[in-house]
């Protein structure tokens, strides 16, 4: 779910066109995962809030969604917009970071207890409402600002991101001067 303004941040370098393009190239070939647009086609800013109610609305109350974020963006979930509302709308699944060890919150533990559980089935009797670590993840130190930097400095960040998105950034020169791949 490629953000069209974010709220949080400047403005991206690539295009909202660019990123949907990139999503579109790293979800190639896996029926498991798709792309949603409702950012995109929103023209104000991102709030992830606002998003998981668009989705909830489509899909139901009864069914599950689950939000998938890096330990590095949930500890500071708490300075979201709304963030009291997200787990009444989806899960929240945290894959591990090795510079950001997982810990809810104070704040949001304060608000919704015993709600870390450990075996991901149990996603899927509840709508929302829940956190999961996904501890059998890979941690990787990379970052989306690593890979650009890389782009901008004519290296090559192979094995970092999938090589259709590779080449799309190469090819449209998203990110400043790019290595030849």
């Amino acid at each position: 779910m490629p953000c069209h303004i974010p709220p949080h941040r400047k403005s991206p370098v690539a295009s909202a066109i660019e990123r949907k393009q990139m999503v579109l190239e790293a979800l190639a070939g896996i029926p498991e995962f798709e792309l949603e647009t409702c950012e995109l086609d929103r023209n104000s800013p991102s709030y992830m809030v606002e998003s998981l109610q668009i989705l909830r609305a489509r899909y139901g109350e009864k069914q599950p969604l689950c939000l998938i974020l890096g330990t590095d963006a949930f500890a500071h979930i708490t300075s979201w917009y709304q963030w009291e509302r997200l787990l009444a709308l989806t899960h929240l699944a945290i894959f591990n970071r090795p510079e950001s060890p997982f810990q809810v919150p104070a704040q949001l533990d304060a608000l919704h207890p015993n709600c870390v559980i450990s075996e991901t089935d149990k996603l899927k009797n509840m709508s929302s409402g829940l956190i999961i670590s996904l501890k059998e993840s890979v941690p990787l130190t990379v970052s989306s600002t690593q890979i650009r930097d890389a782009f901008r400095s004519n290296q090559d960040p192979r094995f970092l991101l999938p090589d259709p998105v590779r080449r799309y950034i190469h090819h449209h020169a998203i990110y400043k001067e790019t290595p030849n791949l």
